[in-house]
Order: C-alpha cells, then sequence, then structure tokens
C-alpha cells in the first residue's frame, strides 16, 4: 500500500471471528441476527472489499497523518582534500590521521580503493567486471573463514598504493560519530611519490565523478654543495692552477688539481682559514669533518660535526701550523652521515711547507734636529724659517747628516748601538727592533752582513754568516722547540725556506 505525504488515512479494528463450530446453537443464532443487522446498514470495513463475507466485529475506528521526509547521507573528511607529507629524509616513515565523520542520520559504510584516473566514472571494462566478480567471491569466501574464527577479532584490511598506505580500508561510522584512518608514506631514494584515492560512502548524494583524495610525498637525500668549489672558497684565491699560487707563493685553491695550499710559513706561525658548507636541499643534513694526515697535529678542523638546516650553510675553519722545514699534506673530508651512500661528499687536497723566516732590512733614515722657536726674536740669531723646518745652513746640515764611529740611532722603537761609518751602520753592532726582534753581529752599508745572530719574539733564532740581509753561508737554526738545523744557506734559503719577512 503507497501513501502520499501529509495523507489522512482510516485505521479500523475488528474483533477477531469466532469460531462457529465451538458455538453452541443460541450464540450461533445472535451472532448470525448481528450479521444481518451489519448488512442492513452496509457499513463497509477498510481493507476487505466483500464486508458481507467478512464474519468479524468493528471494535473501533482512528485516523492517521502520514509525515515521511527522505534523507541522503552526509559526511566530513579531515583534510579535505589530501594529505602531503612533504620533504622526508630516504628511508623514514612518517605517519598521519585522516578523520571521518558522519554528519547524517544513518550509519553509513566507507570503502576506500586506488582511483582509476583514466576510467569514465560509472563504467567498468571486462577486465576490471572480472576483478570485481573475483573480489567478490574472495569476499564471500573470506566472510565464511571469518565465520569459522570464533573468538577472534581480524586485524583492520589496509590499502597499499605504493609508498603510501591508509588503515582501516573500510568500516562503519554511526550519526554523529567519527572514525580516524591511519595513512603512511615510506620514503625510498630520490623521488616524488603521488597517489589518488577513490572514496565511496554508502547512501550519499549521486555523484557525476568520483570521490577522489591526494596522497602526496617526497623523498630526499640529504647532502651539501660539492660542485660549486668558488662558493666554498669565497674568501680564499680560487685559480685554474696551481702554478699561479706557487710562483707567488700565495695559499688559494686549484680548480684542476683539487688542492688547497696554505703555502709557505715560518715554523713558529700558524694560518687559518675558513671554508663554507652549504646544503642546498630540501632536508637537514648531517655533517663529518675531518683530515687525514701523515703528521698529526699539523691540520685540524673545528668543529668536527655539523647540523645544517635545509637551505642554510654554516662555517668552518682549517688550521695549519707548521713544526719543522719540510713540505706537509692532508685530505680533507666533509661526508653526509645521514645521507648513504647516495650523498656526495666534499673532500680535496691540503699543502702547506714550514720555512725559515727571511728578513729585509729598510734603511735608517737619519733625523735632522729642528730648534724650537725662541720667545722674544734675538737680533744676533741667523734668519729663522718656517716653523719645524731648519735654521741651519746646508754645509752644516750635512755635517749633522754624517755620523762615524761608534753611536746610537733611535727610530721611534726601533734602536741600533754599534759603529757607523760615513753615516751608515757598518762593523759590529746591535739592531733591537720594535716587534722583538735582535740582531747582533756585522753590519755593512747599513745591512747585515758578515757573521750575526738573529733571535726572534719566540725563542727560535739563527746564529751564522750573512749577505746583503740575507742569511747567506754557513749556519744553524733553532726552532720554536730548540730544535736545531745546520747547514749551508744560500740567499736567504735554508731547506724549505721561501717566505720573506719584511720588518
Amino acid at each position: 500500500i503507497f501513501f502520499k505525504n501529509n495523507q489522512e488515512i482510516s485505521v479500523s479494528f475488528y474483533e477477531p471471528a469466532p469460531n462457529l463450530d465451538e458455538m453452541s446453537e443460541e450464540e450461533k443464532a445472535a451472532y448470525e441476527k448481528k450479521l444481518a443487522e451489519m448488512k442492513k446498514s452496509k457499513k463497509k470495513s477498510f481493507g476487505r472489499k466483500k464486508q458481507d463475507d467478512d464474519p468479524r466485529v468493528k471494535l473501533g475506528e482512528v485516523t492517521l497523518t502520514t509525515n515521511v521526509k527522505a534523507l541522503f547521507s552526509t559526511f566530513q573528511m579531515i583534510p579535505v582534500h589530501g594529505v602531503n607529507f612533504g620533504p622526508l629524509i630516504f628511508g623514514e616513515e612518517r605517519t598521519k590521521e585522516i578523520e571521518i565523520t558522519n554528519t547524517g542520520a544513518f550509519d553509513i559504510t566507507y570503502n576506500l580503493k586506488k582511483a582509476e584516473l583514466h576510467s569514465r566514472p560509472g563504467t567498468a571494462t571486462a577486465t576490471n567486471a572480472a576483478e570485481a566478480d573475483s573480489k567478490k567471491d574472495k569476499g564471500k569466501k573470506d566472510n565464511k573463514k571469518d565465520k569459522g574464527k570464533k573468538g577472534k577479532t581480524a586485524e583492520p584490511e589496509k590499502l597499499e598504493l605504493g609508498a603510501f598506505a591508509i588503515w582501516p580500508q573500510t568500516g562503519v561510522i554511526t550519526p554523529g560519530s567519527k572514525s580516524v584512518l591511519n595513512c603512511s608514506f615510506a620514503a625510498d631514494g630520490s623521488h616524488l611519490f603521488r597517489e589518488v584515492v577513490e572514496i565511496s560512502v554508502s547512501d550519499t548524494k549521486p555523484r557525476r565523478k568520483p570521490l577522489t583524495f591526494d596522497l602526496q610525498g617526497e623523498s630526499c637525500v640529504p647532502g651539501i654543495e660539492t660542485e660549486d668549489m668558488r662558493a666554498i672558497f669565497e674568501e680564499q684565491n680560487v685559480v685554474d692552477s696551481i702554478e699561479h699560487l706557487t710562483k707567488s707563493s700565495l695559499p688559494g685553491y686549484a680548480l684542476s688539481e683539487k688542492v688547497y695550499t696554505f703555502g709557505t710559513m715560518a715554523t713558529s706561525k700558524s694560518s687559518v682559514e675558513s671554508i663554507r658548507i652549504s646544503n642546498p636541499f630540501k632536508v637537514p643534513c648531517e655533517v663529518d669533518l675531518k683530515i687525514d694526515s701523515k703528521e698529526e697535529g699539523i691540520f685540524d678542523v673545528q668543529p668536527s660535526k655539523l647540523k645544517i638546516p635545509s637551505h642554510e650553510h654554516r662555517y668552518i675553519k682549517i688550521y695549519f701550523q707548521p713544526k719543522t722545514l719540510k713540505s706537509y699534506t692532508g685530505r680533507f673530508t666533509a661526508s653526509v652521515s645521514n645521507g648513504g651512500s647516495e650523498a656526495k661528499s666534499l673532500n680535496f687536497e691540503l699543502r702547506g711547507a714550514g720555512a725559515l723566516p727571511r728578513v729585509v732590512l729598510q734603511h735608517p733614515v737619519p733625523r735632522v734636529p729642528v730648534k724650537e722657536e725662541e720667545e722674544e726674536e734675538d737680533p744676533k740669531a741667523k734668519k729663522k724659517g718656517k716653523k719645524g723646518e731648519p735654521e741651519f745652513t746646508e754645509e752644516e746640515l750635512q755635517k749633522m747628516k754624517k755620523r762615524h764611529g761608534k753611536g746610537e740611532y733611535v727610530d721611534g722603537e726601533n734602536v741600533y748601538e754599534g759603529e757607523f761609518v760615513e753615516d751608515a751602520m757598518q762593523g759590529k753592532g746591535t739592531m733591537r727592533f720594535a716587534t722583538g726582534l735582535v740582531y747582533e753581529g756585522s753590519f755593512q752599508n747599513n745591512m747585515f752582513h758578515g757573521q750575526g745572530k738573529m733571535t726572534w719574539p719566540d725563542g727560535s733564532s739563527y746564529d751564522g754568516a750573512w749577505e746583503n740581509n740575507k742569511m747567506h753561508g754557513r749556519g744553524v737554526y733553532v726552532d720554536v722547540e730548540q730544535r736545531r738545523f745546520q747547514g749551508d744557506f744560500y740567499d736567504g734559503h735554508g731547506k724549505g725556506l721561501e717566505r720573506e719577512l719584511t720588518i
């Protein structure tokens, strides 16, 4: 029986028809009399076409109004359009939650499957249909198996889509409640992953296109910049070949040989260079820094470990301190500890040499005394010049410029005590420099010449032959650790001596 909305209907109630076989003759007569009266009244009962044949007695009648409201099931998903895991270090796994809330009035059943992006909505190929039938048959078999397993709770079904997984794949949600789904992404290699999930919910409004949900994530390999050497050595000289550096004894990086050279340094000195380590990738990286060298304590790098966020950089310092007169080599390596075998390392060779210092003495300029201006003009005095200018004749000035014999010359904090010949330091003498450097020995024409001893502030010294301000001939050099080097020096050079020190 079909009804319209807001339609009034009449409902009649009857007593059960009696069993005539069980009635007495008097009861039968009374019942037949009652039926005869009902026929005369010609009243019809609801739901019966032949009222005359109805042996029941009507007890009452009520009127009802029909009221029907048709609704679709509704739901809400958070997030709305999909899940983006962003960049993730390869080998790691991350899980996010998806919420489905039943906002309707009826129970809903949801189901997830991989979206068929190339098929039309509502159509299925023969292959798809066969797969669907096989899945139905498999589902029936599984249901039979599950019925046989009593007391055991089946694990939620998991939908696996490449590097992604969602579970539970199906479920029932009561009105006003929600179901929380887990979605995981396992990063692998260096790739961008994307999958589309189709979601079907029971008793919802028909759609022209299926409801889809995007899953996206990127697997990244951590790393550092290893190609742009000019950016790494942004504060140093970068040349094509090391020949440009060896000729000038300058420190710098050679591109073709992949070598950084500190040049030649005095054994009492040290050098430090700052280089830039950059992370140009989307994930943070952990970097281990080390220098391999046969000699300990010559090269060093600080710090030994770095954590660099994505698209940032950090500076490290490389130290070089030669201990003796020789050439040193080492190999610098910056490796990404969380990058695995796919991450590239930054490595290059380090070179440096220890040597004796080289001294060049600048000729002293004799000072010309200047008389102070008198407060009152003396008519007997010579004609004054301008303030600060000498008030002597040219002949007197020439005599004052000449020094001869033993004497002392002071130029600021530089002091010479010894012999002069025609205003030049010549003979025996001692020169003390403002830096703490002391030379004691022979001079000739304002230069170290002959036998002499040079002592540096750090305690190192050279005692031997000199020629024109250069160590030349037989001599002994004692370094800062009081180790002695004896031999022949030529033109200011000993074993490995190349750098020149200007005082």
